[in-house]
This record gives C-alpha cells, sequence and structure tokens, in this order.
C-alpha cells in the first residue's frame, strides 16, 4: 500500500495541470498549427458577428464580449476544460487523502513508537469499519 506515494502524484499532477493552464494554451496552439499543416488544412478559426441587445434599463451595463477568437477560444474552453481536471484531481487528492489516513496505521506500524499514538490510529482505523454497534475490528484484543 503506497498511498502516501499515490496522494504526492495526484498533488505534482494537479500542480502541473495548474501550470498548463497558464502556459498550455500557447504550446496546444503550435501544435495544432503543426497538425493542420502536416494535414494540409488552413488553420483559421471564423469570427462570428457580434450581436447587440438593447439594454432594459439605464443601471444595465454594456456586454463587452470577447472579439478576438482566439482569445474567446483560450476563455471559454482551453479553460474551462482545464479546470474541471483540475477540480477532479483535487478531489481525488482530498479522497485519497482521506484513505491514506484512515490506514496509516498499517503503513506506518513499525514507525509508531508511542502505544498512545498507536491505539489512537488503530481505534480511528476500527471506527472507520463499523456500522451501529457492530465493527469488522476490534483494536482492544
Amino acid at each position: 500500500m503506497h498511498l502516501d506515494v499515490a496522494v504526492d502524484l495526484l498533488k505534482k499532477a494537479e500542480d502541473s495541470l495548474c501550470s498548463y493552464r497558464h502556459t498550455g494554451f500557447v504550446s496546444a496552439q503550435i501544435s495544432a498549427k503543426e497538425i493542420c499543416e502536416e494535414m494540409n488544412v488552413v488553420a483559421v478559426l471564423k469570427t462570428k458577428r457580434l450581436r447587440s441587445t438593447k439594454r432594459e434599463f439605464s443601471y444595465e451595463a454594456f456586454d463587452e464580449p470577447l472579439t478576438d477568437t482566439m482569445k474567446k477560444l483560450e476563455v471559454s474552453f482551453f479553460n474551462a476544460v482545464v479546470d474541471v481536471a483540475v477540480a477532479s484531481l483535487r478531489e481525488r487528492t482530498e479522497m485519497m487523502s482521506n484513505v491514506a489516513s484512515k490506514f496509516s496505521v498499517l503503513v506506518n506500524f513499525p514507525g509508531l513508537s508511542a502505544d498512545d499514538e498507536l491505539e489512537k490510529q488503530a481505534k480511528d482505523l476500527c471506527n472507520t469499519f463499523k456500522c451501529g454497534d457492530h465493527t469488522d475490528l476490534d483494536y482492544l484484543r
């Protein structure tokens, strides 16, 4: 059981995705242009005509939509996809950290010198497998 290694790897993956969010769009754009050149396809994003909307009340602010298609692609697609991936990794990291903390008594058993600490972690593990008055583990035996 190398749960601590798995948690560290998930944290590193999350950190690399966060840095990729800031620098990755440019590299993805370069890669996409290279692929288009290999496939003999013109790499052009069509600009959509911006429609104006009437304001109902004078206190409403004017909409300032993105006019640059690359910036719009980065904001509405690239950043959204990377943000979902980061949130998913963050959730998995938290779940794996909870599991690792509950089962740490099994991994770090030789390193626990104090009986009080060993008993506390064994009790926490026992409470994990407890449902009502029934438990699958009995740490007092």
